[in-house]
C-alpha cells in the first residue's frame, strides 16, 4: 500500500523522519507521495526522496501559494525536474489579476 497524499513538512512527521518511516511499514504502507504546495516544499520533498526510497515526490504551487510565484519560478522549478524526476507536478496553480 502507499499513501498518495502526504504533507511530510509537519513537525510531528520530520522531527523523527526514521520513526515514521518505522511506523508506516509496521501498518503495511510500503511508501509515500510526499505533496509539496510551494517551491520550498518542493525542494524538500525532493531531497526526501533522494534519501528514503520509499517517499516519492511532486513538485507544485498551490493556489494558495500562487503570491510566492516569482519570474523565476518557472526556471526553479524546471530545474528540480531535471535534478531529479517527481512522480507528479502539481497544483500548478496561478494567481488572477483584475
Amino acid at each position: 500500500m502507499i499513501d498518495i497524499g502526504v504533507n511530510i513538512n509537519h513537525s510531528f512527521l520530520l522531527d523523527n523522519l526514521e520513526q515514521t518511516l518505522t511506523e508506516m511499514r509496521e501498518v503495511g504502507v510500503n511508501g509515500m507521495i510526499c505533496i509539496a504546495s510551494d517551491l520550498g516544499e518542493s525542494k524538500l520533498v525532493q531531497k526526501l526522496g533522494q534519501k528514503h526510497t520509499e517517499i516519492w515526490n511532486t513538485l507544485g504551487c498551490h493556489p494558495h501559494q500562487a503570491k510566492a510565484w516569482s519570474k523565476s519560478s518557472k526556471v526553479d522549478f524546471s530545474m528540480l525536474i531535471q535534478t531529479a524526476k517527481p512522480i507528479a507536478i502539481g497544483e500548478t496553480g496561478t494567481r488572477f489579476q483584475s
